[in-house]
């Protein structure tokens, strides 16, 4: 009986198009890649406003570890020590052991987080003394708020970190606690968080530091021992390499200033959609928080097939 039922046809990738009206109108930092990846995901959760359910009895995960790392290492510079006199290591061990504390994790976890921030924190530290003397002042957690000229939308957010040098010009810094993004997803504009943030920067957007001149952009990937890693993400200084294209951290902000404001505006005149999955990591992975939301199981896998048969 099953074999003669009516045909129905897959789904197709969804790609609402929202009244202008309908639409946000402020973006954070951190959420234009999404909207660059998968707009359909800010659509369900900016515009339809549907939740995520975090699952019943989780652990604290990757999230809640960036989020602790992140505090520590704030509070660790805000405390304007010389990070190469004795009571560096001894006042970060003070703000690991109250931050672990105050966040009062499961034991099995505590007894793994501690241990590997102790070892990040000394890796950390030694990162600090090599920057001695270049610094002249840092601002943490800093706000800002940007109109980019595109139906009242405004650019928000908070830079982990911004560093003023000797010659005014600044260095924006994001702590990472994982692999993701990598340096060549920020350099080509697929995260373009930092780049976002230097754009800010130079307009003036950082109130507390003013406009600044971004030199270079950082991720520092916090991670204990050897694994302790910066990386910059403008590479204006690299050797040049057939298919590589080098780009300051002026390029960058300008760059993805530009593809920002592009993308919303079509996005505002319904020229796009917000569609489901455009640019993916990770072929076959269909655990996004709104993939069940986009089926997109059924549509990605009727799209894959009908592409294995062309040609």
């Amino acid at each position: 009986m099953l074999d003669l039922g009516v045909s129905q046809p897959l789904a197709r990738r969804p790609e609402p198009k929202p009244s202008a009206a309908q639409q946000p109108r402020s973006y954070s930092f951190s959420e234009v890649s999404r909207l660059r990846r998968d707009p359909y995901a800010v659509y369900a959760r900016r515009i339809l406003r549907l939740q995520p359910v975090d699952p019943f009895n989780r652990d604290p995960g990757a999230a809640e570890r960036g989020t602790l790392y992140h505090k520590i290492v704030e509070r660790f510079v805000r405390a304007k020590l010389d990070a190469a006199s004795p009571e560096a290591q001894v006042e970060m061990s003070r703000i690991l052991n109250e931050a672990f504390d105050e966040q009062a994790l499961p034991a099995h976890i505590d007894i793994v987080w501690r241990p590997r921030f102790a070892a990040v924190g000394k890796a950390f530290i030694d990162w600090e003394i090599s920057r001695q003397g270049d610094v002249r002042k840092s601002f943490t957690e800093l706000y800002a708020s940007m109109d980019l000229g595109v139906s009242d939308i405004k650019l928000t957010g908070i830079a982990d970190r911004i560093d003023i040098l000797g010659d005014g010009s600044a260095v924006i810094v994001d702590y990472k606690t994982g692999s993701n993004p990598s340096i060549n997803e920020a350099r080509a504009l697929l995260d373009p968080q930092l780049a976002l943030e230097a754009a800010a920067l130079k307009a003036g957007a950082f109130t507390a530091a003013g406009a600044k001149h971004p030199q270079s952009l950082l991720y520092v990937r916090l991670k204990p021992g050897e694994r302790f890693a910066v990386q910059e993400v403008n590479n204006e200084y690299a050797k040049a390499r057939a298919n590589v294209e080098t780009k300051s951290a002026d390029q960058l902000a300008e760059d993805s200033l530009k593809e920002l404001t592009g993308l919303l505006a079509a996005l505002m005149s319904g020229k796009y959609g917000f569609a489901s999955r455009l640019i993916v990591q990770k072929e076959r992975d269909y655990g996004g928080e709104y993939d069940h939301l986009a089926r997109v199981a059924e549509w990605a896998t009727a799209e894959g097939e009908d592409d294995s048969n062309e040609g």
